[in-house]
C-alpha cells in the first residue's frame, strides 16, 4: 500500500498514521523508509503506538526509539 500510495517519506508517514497497525503476536516491529528526494525514517509501532526517528538510514533487528522495551 505505502509503495503504491505514496511517493516521498512525509506521504508514507502521513499515510501510515491513519491506519491502526496492531501486533497481533504482541510483538513490535518497524519500517524503514526512503525516498528519492534522499528524505529516510524508521517508523516503529511500539505497544501498538507510531513512532517516527526522521533521518535514520538503518535498521536493526532491535527496536531503535530510545527506552525500556520488552524486546530488548
Amino acid at each position: 500500500m505505502v509503495l503504491d500510495k505514496a511517493a516521498t517519506v512525509p506521504e508514507a508517514v502521513h499515510l501510515l498514521k491513519q491506519y491502526d497497525m496492531n501486533a497481533s503476536a504482541g510483538s513490535n516491529y518497524h519500517f524503514q523508509l526512503a525516498d528519492t528526494l534522499g528524505n529516510t525514517a524508521i517508523v516503529e509501532y511500539i505497544n501498538n503506538e507510531m513512532s517516527v526517528l526522521d533521518g535514520a538510514r538503518c535498521a536493526t533487528n532491535f527496536l531503535l526509539m530510545p527506552g525500556e522495551w520488552k524486546d530488548r
